[in-house]
Order: structure tokens, then sequence, then C-alpha cells
């Protein structure tokens, strides 16, 4: 019997507790979050049976039988209780609001998104470092952009930089290479290189595209397929193909991460 009764007491706690819960949010008629209104509730639960005991012990007493009297003791004591929950509620808005403070599942996702962070900035740290652009960040070498061939050094780093870091940087790349009242000649002329001279993807990765969306491998689908791209931008690149039928056709395959 003892073995059953803890189980049977503890989903009767959680039950109870859930209705408090759902019987708060309803009351106040608010949203709230779901970690506050359990602690309401818990606190409403807790506190019912000290209410119910201190109100209800001489209805519930030998010397005053009957259930009625005490049923109602009860009823007051559980209203009571809500009344306290609904009262941490209040005071806990009113101090931190709802929202104001992450959530715990953001407080647990929070290291690994600090660390995936911190591995981005190490890797554009080690590309800023690989082409030289570290002093400059730092207001060095300022006497280089003086002369266009220092200008043109730079440009050059610069481009290649942001081919290493990734699409987002290629496009941001294309977007300077428009601004020529913003930036010198030779920045103009190498950042343009990444409207269509971009680096290639290797013919592995590209093929791999290719099978997963025609579902079957290229040379089923193709007559030819020219391994060498026509022209690579910042998130695909183009192949000139050839079909079944016999008709040349360019296929844009975007496999850039």
């Amino acid at each position: 019997m003892y073995i059953l009764t803890v189980p049977l007491f503890a989903f009767f706690t959680v039950l109870t507790v859930l209705v408090m819960a759902v019987g708060l949010r309803r009351l106040m008629g608010m949203t709230l979050s779901p970690l506050r209104t359990a602690i309401a509730a818990l606190i409403a639960f807790f506190a019912a049976s000290p209410i119910i005991t201190a109100m209800a012990g001489t209805a519930l007493s030998s010397k005053h039988p009957g259930i009625l009297p005490g049923l109602w003791f009860i009823l007051l004591g559980v209203v009571i209780a809500m009344l306290v929950g609904m009262l941490f509620l209040v005071i806990s808005e009113a101090l931190v609001p709802t929202g104001s403070l992450p959530g715990p599942l953001y407080v647990l996702r929070g290291p690994r998104r600090l660390a995936r962070r911190a591995r981005r900035y190490l890797q554009i740290g080690r590309i800023l470092a690989r082409y030289g652009l570290i002093p400059y960040l730092r207001g060095g070498r300022r006497s280089e952009l003086a002369t266009a061939e220092g200008r043109a050094r730079l440009a050059r780093s610069l481009r290649l930089a942001l081919e290493d870091g990734g699409v987002t940087f290629v496009k941001l790349g294309q977007v300077l290479s428009t601004r020529r009242d913003l930036l010198p000649p030779e920045f103009i002329t190498e950042l343009s290189r990444l409207q269509d001279d971009a680096p290639k993807v290797p013919w592995p990765d590209i093929s791999r595209v290719l099978e997963e969306s025609l579902g079957g491998p290229v040379t089923e689908r193709f007559a030819g397929f020219d391994q060498e791209p026509i022209g690579a931008a910042s998130i695909a690149q183009v192949h000139a193909a050839t079909l079944r039928s016999g008709d040349r056709w360019s296929s844009r395959c975007a496999a850039r991460m």
C-alpha cells in the first residue's frame, strides 16, 4: 500500500498545482511566464494547508461534528491561498516584469551561443592576421595609403579576406564595390572582382548539390556537364551543360555556405 500511496500522492499534488496555475493565469487575465505561474501555484498549494488548518480546526474538531462547515472553511482557505499566489504574481510583475529577464532556455543555450560566437570571432581574427589587416585596424601603416601601390595592396588583401570570410562578407564587398563616392578607385577595381570572379566551389561539392536536387547522378540527367564554372559570385556559380536533347543549358548551382 505504501508503494502505491507515494505515486498517487505525487500525481494528485502535481495535478492540484497545475489546476491552481491555470486558475491563477485566468484570474490574473494577463500573459505570464510559465515558470512564474508555476512558482505562484506552488506557493498557493503549500499555503493552503496551514490556512485551512488554522481556519477549519475548530469546525473539524469532535466538538463540532458535521461535514458542511468544514467544507466551507476548506473552500475559503483555498481561495485565500489563491489570493496569496496572486499577490506573489503582482509583486513579482511589479519588480521584474515578464520578458525583462531571459528565460531558462535562453540561459541554458547561452554558453553554446557564446562558444559558437567566440569560434567565429577567432576565425575572423585569423583571417585578418593572415592577410596582414590587423595593423590597419590599429591605425598603423597609414603612410601606405598615400600611394596608389599601397592602396592597391590593401585593396587586394581586403578582397581576399572578404572571400575567406564567407557569403556575408562577399556580399558586403560587392556592395562596397558600387560605392565610388566612398572608396578610392583601387578598392572599387579590386572589390568589383567579387561580382563575377569569386573563389570557385570545387566540383565534388557542386556535384553533390546537383545530385541532391535532381535525385540522381548528373550523368543520368545531362549528356554533358562542364565541371569548370563560367562564372562565380557570392552565393552561386554558373556551369554550362548539355541536355540529352542536345540543347546547351546554363546551370546556376548554389553550393556556397
